[in-house]
């Protein structure tokens, strides 16, 4: 348990299903490395709550680090977002070859770096709930837009012009209906099959 209490710091480079994670000393070295499995959260809180409560543990603002840095905060830890080109140039610009091991150790090294210029900031829940209903909404007028497109294209490829200045309003969409009818000429059935869909 003595190891475990010259923690100081910890870089997680994480993972979909793991993450990698290097502990530093006070004096900058290494005190342990370790690997955490996401697949079962009972141990990897575990894995986390051995860990001195306050430690600031780095990981990337990559894919998933919101699930994680809760998990991080309800351990007692203090978890701190690292921009993921920043650490990427530096680690390129220090000749490392990209690693598991060589990303947690150098995301390690960053609590020492001042100013802090790897730092981006670290969204709370609400915020990070907020985005997922924006992005939400985002895919839904991205779908709306693509199947509109779609329509316009059919109508296009077949010479029909509307009259309606909105084909997808009341009248417009009479107007669509009427093409589907099964004495309608002007849409050949792979048309009026692709409409209807």
């Amino acid at each position: 348990m003595k190891k475990k209490s010259m923690i100081t710091q910890i870089g997680l480079d994480s993972h979909k299903t793991f993450g990698k994670a290097t502990a530093r000393g006070a004096d900058g070295r290494v005190v342990e490395r370790s690997r955490l499995d996401y697949r079962d959260r009972t141990q990897l809180r575990e894995q986390l709550a051995k860990w001195p409560k306050g430690t600031p543990v780095i990981l990337e603002s990559t894919f998933g680090w919101g699930w994680m840095s809760d998990e991080l905060i309800a351990a007692g830890l203090d978890p701190h977002l690292a921009n993921c080109r920043k650490v990427a140039g530096w680690r390129k610009a220090r000749g490392l070859a990209k690693s598991n091991k060589i990303d947690a150790d150098l995301l390690s090294e960053l609590w020492a770096q001042q100013p802090r210029w790897w730092e981006v900031w670290l969204a709370p829940p609400e915020v990070r709930e907020q985005r997922e209903w924006m992005r939400y909404r985002m895919g839904l007028v991205a779908m709306q837009t693509s199947v509109k497109n779609r329509i316009h294209a059919i109508l296009h490829r077949h010479g029909i012009v509307s009259e309606e200045s909105d084909l997808f309003g009341t009248k417009g969409r009479r107007f669509l209906s009427l093409l589907l009818g099964p004495r309608e000429e002007r849409l050949p059935p792979s048309g009026q099959a692709t409409l209807k869909g």
